[in-house]
């Protein structure tokens, strides 16, 4: 949460690099030791203000004021807090490793001063406080994600239908992988539908409007559906309603429906034509890939896009039969 360009603490005992929203690290933590070292040794806030924003410019300009500090405070003490407390990163103490050997010299008599045996306590009141600082923070950090549950399911369609499987895919799962859709009959010969179950439930139902549907593939959100039929490519959302029709289609070869919402497809069969692309709110396609016929290239079908948006991989098809047929990006 602390990446750079993101503020996130609290105002008072952030790092002046956090304060702008720069890179953090270790050192930042050190920084924040400084400040409470310095509190407990005066008993008052190191930076305050009416508003975050005036806390936040206290952190990047206020002079420090080391007259603060008791009489007595061990030269060491000074030292150390001025290694803490260095704005510029890169001065900073280097590791709170540091900080623990400067703790633990002796502290009876430093300089010609004795301290008190309130001062002497320090360096335990210190280790505490530091260890009810890392409790906290390892209370607020947020839990390493867990991986899911194994999922056991059946595999049966949920219908009283036949998947149609003359071409393309019948069945796919949605990006979440919660809902399975297939292309069925309910009887031989007879116009196929598109289904839709989902996972945790046994039975599937049909979606209104998709009469003679095939290959189907669904939007990245999973919220939609897209699928070819009677020449078009239509959609339909996956929680019912009237399925919309896209553009032309005459005979397809394929579909995908990309991350920023373009649809890549391959219109029809017909040798010399390549993929075409549109809106997933409809419109007039446009070609997006041409055939070589010079080197017997006579078709591209079956797009997929890639992750990312930014690649389509297809099939580029030669004639006859695909025993020499290339997969392409």
């Amino acid at each position: 949460m602390t990446e750079a360009g993101v503020i996130f603490g609290t105002a008072a005992y952030m790092s002046p690099e956090q304060a702008r929203g720069g890179t953090v690290g270790k050192r930042a933590d050190i920084w924040a030791f400084g400040v409470v070292l310095f509190e407990m040794l005066t008993g008052k806030r190191l930076f305050s203000g009416e508003t975050v924003s005036d806390t936040l410019a206290a952190v990047l300009r206020q002079e420090i004021d080391w007259k603060a500090l008791p009489a007595p405070t061990p030269p060491g003490f000074r030292r150390l807090l001025e290694r803490c407390l260095d704005r510029d990163a890169m001065r900073r103490l280097r590791d709170i490793g540091e900080a623990r050997v400067a703790l633990e010299q002796p502290l009876g008599m430093s300089d010609g001063v004795r301290v008190s045996s309130g001062l002497r306590a320090l360096p335990w009141v210190i280790a505490l406080s530091a260890t009810i600082i890392a409790l906290a923070v390892w209370a607020l950090w947020p839990p390493a994600p867990q991986p899911a549950p194994p999922l056991r399911l059946s595999a049966e369609l949920g219908a009283a239908a036949s998947l149609s499987t003359d071409l393309g895919p019948a069945a796919i799962l949605s990006p979440d992988g919660r809902l399975l859709a297939f292309v069925a009959s309910r009887r031989a010969g007879g116009r196929p539908l598109l289904y839709l179950r989902r996972l945790e439930q046994l039975d599937a139902a049909p979606l209104a409007g998709t009469e003679g549907a095939r290959d189907p593939f669904f939007s990245p959100d999973g919220e939609w559906i897209a699928f070819f039929a009677d020449g078009k490519l239509r959609k339909v959302s996956v929680t019912g309603g009237a399925a919309v029709t896209l553009c032309d289609a005459v005979d397809d070869r394929g579909g995908t429906w990309a991350e920023d919402g373009t649809i890549f497809f391959t219109p029809n069969y017909t040798p010399g034509v390549g993929l075409s692309r549109v809106s997933s709110a409809g419109g007039t396609p446009l070609t997006l890939t041409t055939p070589d016929l010079a080197p017997q290239e006579i078709t591209h079908r079956w797009p997929q896009a890639l992750a990312g948006g930014k690649a389509v991989l297809y099939t580029a098809g030669t004639p006859g039969n695909f025993e020499h047929a290339s997969l392409v990006v």
